[in-house]
């Protein structure tokens, strides 16, 4: 993902404000032992769960992984 430009690792991933704009244009943390990286998914939040995602919390953070 990270070599055909579809995921990226943010240094400011702590900050709520960050992910806020990321998600906005279709970034979401995905992976949760890696809590830097972003993959892009191209779609707003609240489509998400439609397309077979599901939100999980680890330790206060969220995370959208494939519902299984």
């Amino acid at each position: 993902q990270h070599l055909s430009m579809l995921a990226f690792d943010a240094n400011e991933f702590q900050n709520k404000k960050v992910r806020s704009i990321l998600a906005k244009h279709g970034w979401f943390r995905t992976v949760q032992n890696d809590e830097p990286h972003f993959t892009y998914l191209g779609h707003q939040e609240s489509d998400l769960s439609k397309l077979g995602l599901k939100k999980v919390f680890k330790k206060d953070r969220e995370f959208w992984i494939p519902k299984m």
